[in-house]
């Protein structure tokens, strides 16, 4: 019995030894892509068991240090956004560049509350997946065999990864899986999320699941050219706002090298 109950212990040990192995070795690729100068993405959303048909969505973007740039069709609007630390500006449909409103509704227009990076969504799970695994067998991605890892979210995770301010404020129930692919370089290149909710909806019990894949590519060679006209928005817009979070975390580490 003393050798069963031994041998029982150094099982859950060596368990307990491979999930924080893995952890680990999760948030060290999660921080080295959030620290890339550049990168580009594709990202596809799928709304499974929504009470309206929604067709999928498909952006394209761009990182390149403080900037983000995002262009694409949503629910058959055409849009391009650039982001400079807080401020956002996009094309209206009468092609001009403006300001972007704040806030995304639950009506499909184009908002500054949509522009969120790839390596933001990173920061905001970084540590904080729960019964990470990793799978035994690797997985192409760009042509390149991967690492992959998956693990899930809670609900306060899961809600802060929804990026609608109105849907995660409702009475539901909500929580998510996550799948992220970490290629040989020890990068994040590929990232899914699997947001489930449960909630009334006008008396009736609804289920659904956001979708939302997003892959990276062009690690650190990746340029945006940026219109005249929105850099002169971006410029006005800048003198009156402080600088962004890694910004702040940029100039930080600036600073302790010297």
């Amino acid at each position: 019995m003393r050798f069963a109950g031994s041998t029982l212990a150094m099982f859950f040990f060596l368990c307990s030894t491979v999930v924080a192995d893995e952890n680990e070795e999760l948030s060290k690729a999660t921080k080295k892509t959030s620290a890339l100068e550049s990168y580009s993405f594709t990202m596809y959303i799928e709304i499974e068991g929504s009470p309206m048909p929604m067709d999928p969505f498909e952006f394209e973007g761009k990182n390149q240090g403080d900037l983000l740039y995002l262009s694409g069709d949503l629910m058959g609007q055409d849009f391009e956004m650039f982001k400079k630390g807080d401020s956002v500006v996009g094309l209206n449909p009468d092609g001009e560049w403006e300001i972007a409103p704040e806030e995304n509704g639950m009506g499909g227009e184009v908002s500054a509350g949509m522009m969120k990076a790839p390596h933001e969504e990173l920061d905001k799970i970084e540590g904080k997946l729960e019964k990470v695994t990793k799978a035994d067998e690797k997985q192409d991605v760009n042509g390149k065999a991967c690492d992959v890892f998956s693990g899930t979210l809670n609900t306060d995770t899961a809600k802060d990864m929804l990026g609608n301010n109105q849907l995660a404020m409702m009475d539901a129930d909500i929580s998510g899986i996550a799948k992220l692919w970490v290629n040989e370089d020890g990068l994040i290149v590929k990232i899914k999320m699997d947001i489930d909710i449960a909630m009334d909806f006008q008396g009736n019990e609804m289920e659904m699941t956001i979708v939302r894949t997003t892959t990276l590519s062009k690690l650190g060679k990746t340029k945006i050219e940026i219109p005249e006209e929105v850099q002169e928005i971006l410029d006005e817009e800048g003198d009156n706002s402080e600088p962004s979070e890694r910004k702040k975390g940029d100039q930080k580490k600036d600073d302790e090298d010297y």
